[in-house]
This record gives structure tokens, C-alpha cells and sequence, in this order.
């Protein structure tokens, strides 16, 4: 297959499994930049659960037996006579953004320049370096040369859109706290589990019906969280089984059209309502518990999003899974967050050329960027931020809202960190079996 990393017949066994499953579960047009992120994920080694981080552990094969595991000064082994290599720094490159070394990056990148100055993503990536550091004007040079040299296909074209999309401006007080402090212990250890399903409503889900998952998830998420109650959160027509092990349903009308808007402003009527009686944490559907999330509330924030570097620039938040305090503070940021939602959408009347109805999709991750302020987010976070008075708290992706890419990602070991687990996108059909192996039964 074009644009693999390296030829089928230098992969060890274990690779290739990995690799057949990678293959069934990654969008074609992406293979050589994910599976670019997940070589350099294994060369960079180490404890991480990067979502790159899918086969550490595997054999490379002959092509990389000089890269050290776990060392920064692992560039200093690629051999530039390798004509994969400049496509192997590039994913480097991406590991190392995600983790937010911008110095290794730097180093990572421009060696690929060097090697390959003509490649269009080698640039595009150059850009998303300059856009996640707030250098904007450098950003859209490199995009732009980026499409310049790739002027049929897409490299460049999503992270100029991505520009005009973070020259939203939503006026918010905010200022930069610190690290998260640890708040007392309270004797009060009740916790709300809301999940919202209203259906049907466009998303991807690969023929699967959330509803016949719904009880596997439930009760898995009481086995973590013994003693919490389960919420959900749906419109008045859904039909629902009605022996769901779950403690309350809250129905309100809802326009079904606009699934993710107005999901979040269900979210705000909850937290405005009497049935906001404890520490919440909001949860889509396709989102399991590994862990149980008290832990969590030990720190203190009044709302805590869940944030990823690469390649989201736009979206470094996501909104499957949100952290709300018990108090005041976490409806007025919801209220807040509406309102940014309500001011993006209404100049382009609901739509976006990239994700089409931003009411449908992709509008609240936009919304929360705009809040918190994608500058403000690149110079302070993930520290915690004040916006508005709410004290935001911000937790990876990758131990709070793990995305798994492949089977290999399920490994009990790989979880042990993980609070939650989110099955969306393209790893959705994996949620089936990882209820299946979680059963008590099995």
C-alpha cells in the first residue's frame, strides 16, 4: 500500500498483526501520517499513552535497530541515507508535539527539511508546529507552501482553514492560576454519571446502535463507581429499554437536528436544575469507565475539559467528556460557553465549509476553544485558567479520554492509567468487544 512506512517483509510477526489491525481501522487517506506517529511513538519508547503510543513494545524491524528507547537524543541515530527517514522524523516530530517538546520538534523537523526540502507535509507539519507555538504569520507560510506544492491534494488546506477558524475572538476575563492544586477530601463522596443519547442524530457510528450498548456501559460504569448515579440526559421522543440499570432519565424537547449544540445545552439545564446534587461528570455515550473518577474531584476546578495537541489545533478540547464541580461557577461557564457557541455560528449561519453545520458537529469543541482562548490555552495551559471567575482545570486525553486505534490498544496493562476509555471516530466498532471482555461472565 502507498505511503507505508516501511515494507511488509521487514515487519517482525507482532508488528505485522499490529499492522493488519491498523489497517482496518484507519482511514486510508491518513495511513502514512498516523502510522508515521505510531513508528515514531515506538522509537521514542517510554511510559507515555500517547494516542500515537499504539505499538510500543513491537519490534521495528532491521531499518531501526539503532534508535534508543526512551531518549531525546534519539535523532542523533537516524540514518539519513534511509529513504524513510524523513517521513520517520516528521512522526517524531508530531510524538514529540503532542507532548508539547517543542524543542525536539524543532530539531525533528528540520532535519526532514533538509533531507526532503520539497515534501508538502514535511511543511504542513512545519505548520502546525508555528500554529500550536501562536506564530501564526509562520504558520500560514508554511501552509501555504505546503499547498503550494501539493496543489490537488490536501496538505496545507486544513490547517488554513484551521487559522480562520482561531481568529474567533470571544471577549471572557481570564487569567492564568498555576498548576492544579489538590483540594480536601470531603466526607461527601457522591457522584453523577450523566450521559446524554438522543437519536436518531447524524454521527458516525459504523452501523452501531448505542441503545443496544447502553446497559454493558451502565453497568460497567457502576462496577467502577460503586454508589454513583447514573443520569441520562435525552430528548421526549427517544425510545429507551425501560429495565436500563440507570438511576434517573431527564427528557426535555430538543432539536435533533442539532445533536452536539444541544446536548450542551441540556448539560446547562442540568447544571441549572436541583438535579445538579453532585460532583458530575458528563459523558458521551460511546465514553467507558476504566477507573473509578473520584480521584479526579481531589482536584480543585470548578470545570475540567480533557485536551489534545495534535492535529487539533482548533479543537485541543474534547468535549466527550467534561469534569463539572458541584457549585454556581460550573453553569455560569456552560452559560458562557453557549453563549461563544451561539456567536460563532451566527455569522456563517450555522456552517462551516469544513464541517459543514457547526450545530451538528464539531460546533462545541470550537465554542470551548473560543472560551478559553486558543492563545491564551498555548501560553498557560495545561495549566489551570481562570475564565470568568470558574476556576478550569485541563487533563490529557490520553489517561482521562483515551481514544484506542487498534485492538493492541486494549491491553489491560496499556489501561492501567486510563480513566476512560471514548470509542469514537473509526474506533468505534472496537466498543462491542471491550464491553464483551469487560462482562463479569467472561
Amino acid at each position: 500500500m502507498e505511503g507505508l512506512i516501511w515494507p511488509a517483509q521487514n515487519l517482525s510477526a507482532p508488528a505485522q498483526r499490529f499492522s493488519d489491525l491498523y489497517l482496518r481501522s484507519v482511514p486510508l487517506p491518513h495511513l502514512a501520517d498516523n502510522l508515521a506517529g505510531a513508528v515514531a511513538a515506538l522509537a521514542e519508547g517510554g511510559d507515555r499513552k500517547d494516542p500515537a503510543d499504539t505499538i510500543r513494545g513491537l519490534e521495528l524491524g532491521p531499518g531501526w535497530q539503532g534508535v534508543p528507547s526512551g531518549r531525546s537524543d534519539a535523532l542523533k541515530n537516524v540514518d539519513v541515507g534511509d529513504p524513510r527517514s524523513a517521513q520517520f522524523l516528521t512522526g517524531y516530530a508530531r510524538v514529540k508535539m503532542e507532548q508539547g517538546c517543542w524543542s525536539d520538534a524543532v530539531r525533528a523537523l528540520g532535519k526532514a527539511r533538509r533531507m526532503a526540502p520539497n515534501e508538502a507535509w514535511i511543511h504542513n507539519t512545519y505548520g502546525y508546529l508555528h500554529l500550536f507555538q501562536e506564530m501564526r504569520p509562520a504558520a500560514g507560510k508554511a501552509f501555504r507552501r505546503a499547498q503550494h506544492l501539493d496543489p490537488r491534494g490536501k496538505q496545507g488546506r486544513a490547517g488554513l482553514r484551521a487559522m480562520e477558524a482561531m481568529k474567533f475572538s470571544f471577549p471572557a476575563e481570564r487569567h492564568a492560576i498555576g498548576p492544579l492544586r489538590r483540594a480536601r477530601r470531603v466526607a461527601d463522596e457522591r457522584l453523577n454519571l450523566v450521559f446524554f443519547f438522543a437519536g436518531p442524530w447524524r454521527a458516525p457510528s459504523h452501523g452501531l446502535d448505542l441503545r443496544t450498548l447502553m446497559g454493558p456501559v451502565f453497568d460497567l460504569a457502576r462496577r467502577h463507581c460503586p454508589g454513583a448515579r447514573i443520569i441520562l440526559l435525552t430528548d421526549e421522543t427517544t425510545e429507551l429499554s425501560g429495565d436500563l440499570p440507570i438511576d434517573r432519565i431527564i427528557r426535555q424537547p430538543l432539536d435533533l437536528r442539532f445533536g452536539i449544540y444541544e446536548r450542551m445545552r441540556a448539560q446547562h439545564d442540568y447544571l441549572c436544575s436541583s438535579a445538579r446534587d453532585a460532583d458530575t461528570a458528563f459523558l458521551d455515550l460511546d465514553v467507558v469507565l476504566n477507573r473509578d473518577l473520584r480521584p479526579i474531584f481531589e482536584n480543585e476546578f470548578d470545570i475540567a475539559l480533557t485536551y489534545r495537541r495534535w492535529p487539533y489545533p482548533q479543537h485541543p478540547f474534547n468535549a466527550g467528556v467534561i469534569f463539572a464541580r458541584r457549585g454556581a461557577q460550573a453553569a455560569a461557564f456552560f452559560e458562557a460557553a453557549l453563549a461563544c457557541y451561539r456567536s460563532i455560528i451566527r455569522p456563517r449561519r450555522g456552517r462551516n465549509r469544513e464541517h459543514g453545520d457547526l450545530r451538528e458537529w464539531w460546533g462545541d469543541q470550537l465554542a470551548l476553544g473560543a472560551l478559553i482562548d486558543w492563545r491564551f490555552f498555548a501560553a498557560n495551559g495545561p495549566n489551570a485558567i481562570s475564565v470568568n471567575g470558574a476556576t478550569v482545570g485541563f487533563f490529557p486525553c490520553r489517561s482521562h479520554n483515551f481514544t484506542p486505534l487498534g485492538e493492541v490498544d486494549l491491553d489491560p496493562d496499556r489501561l492501567s492509567e486510563v480513566f476512560l476509555l471514548h470509542f469514537k471516530g473509526d474506533s468505534r466498532p472496537l466498543l462491542p468487544r471491550f464491553l464483551k471482555a469487560c462482562a463479569p461472565n467472561t
